[in-house]
């Protein structure tokens, strides 16, 4: 591939890496090229960058920009689900890039989102269009939280680890669950719910509870098995974890007073975008006393777009804000 010039933007997590190059054009949208890696088949982030570049033949890649899984402080950080150290500077002179940029991948899914076309989101309350802050959850391998600052011009991102903050139970059986998770973990984070491993915790719990069994399943089969009506543990599962989702969606909505807008992002949200829609996700989403009616008018959309932290990335590359 003759293309120089280009910028090459990464979204990493604790699973995968979504890479793409994109020219540093202000239309464009669409990478030349890009490609998926599964992490855990490379010691780290230099040997997917190697990978990537000479599957595709790159030459003059002037500039890169990786979202990461984690907190960024001086242009570094460490994966939270995957012990990648990653250094700005390390890569920028390993590849001989004149810039390396690293950010927070719900940082780049939240810049990702100001590009978003209709066909790209599904509503799952309507809400009432309006300016001022938006913010994003998004569980997959983990938990990610960021906020959208409305300035009266444009939209500012800004990180969070919000998603480790303390599991606030709400109801009996949620009291129960949050005992058996800080039985085993100690300190009992809402990404110990909202994650893939969180659903797989949340079906453990419902199965001993249930018959005093120690039943194990994956978070894929929970999602097929309650989606397909193949298992009632499986249902109620999901059915916990959709209405911990929306209660947390709505505990971050109130604390960024996100009335433009919260999108729902990760890798889990597409996949069981029907539990999402029966109702309980926003129940619980607008049960907040006295700021019910408030959050009733807050715009909720799933993000179907799985390129976003990848667009958002390249955006940031490309010295391009939104």
């Amino acid at each position: 591939m003759p293309e120089t010039g280009l910028v090459i933007a990464g979204d990493i997590g604790g699973t995968k890496s979504l890479l793409g190059a994109f020219t540093p054009a202000r239309a464009a949208h669409v990478p030349v090229c890009e490609a998926r890696y599964d992490n855990g088949k490379y010691a780290g982030i230099e040997e997917v960058l190697s990978a990537f570049i000479k599957d595709n033949a790159l030459k003059g890649v002037s500039a890169a920009c990786l979202a990461l899984a984690c907190p960024i402080e001086d242009n570094r950080g460490t994966l939270t689900n995957r012990n990648w150290r990653v250094d700005a500077e390390t890569l920028a002179e390993r590849f001989g890039f004149a810039r390396v940029s690293l950010i927070n991948d719900l940082v780049a899914t939240a810049i990702g989102s100001l590009y978003l076309q209709p066909g790209d989101v599904h509503v799952l309350q309507q809400g009432r269009s309006r300016p001022g802050n938006r913010a994003l959850i998004a569980a997959g391998t983990g938990l990610g939280e960021a906020a959208l600052f409305w300035d009266g011009h444009a939209h500012i991102p800004s990180a969070s680890e919000g998603g480790h903050a303390d599991f606030a139970a709400r109801t009996d059986i949620e009291m129960e669950l949050l005992a058996r998770l800080t039985g085993r973990y100690g300190h009992v984070s809402y990404e110990r719910v909202l994650s893939g491993a969180g659903l797989e915790a949340v079906y453990s719990f419902l199965a001993y509870r249930h018959d005093g069994s120690d039943q194990a399943l994956t978070a894929s089969v929970i999602v097929d098995e309650a989606l397909n009506k193949g298992s009632v543990l499986c249902s109620e599962a999901l059915d916990l974890f959709v209405s911990v989702y929306g209660a947390e969606a709505g505990n971050l909505a109130l604390k960024t007073m996100a009335a433009g807008g919260i999108y729902i992002g990760g890798g889990i949200a597409p996949k069981i975008l029907k539990a999402l829609q029966n109702g309980g996700f926003i129940k619980a989403f607008r049960d907040k006393g006295r700021f019910a009616g408030w959050l009733s008018e807050i715009p909720v959309s799933v993000i179907m777009n799985e390129k976003t932290a990848l667009l958002g990335a390249a955006r940031h590359a490309a010295g391009i804000k939104g």
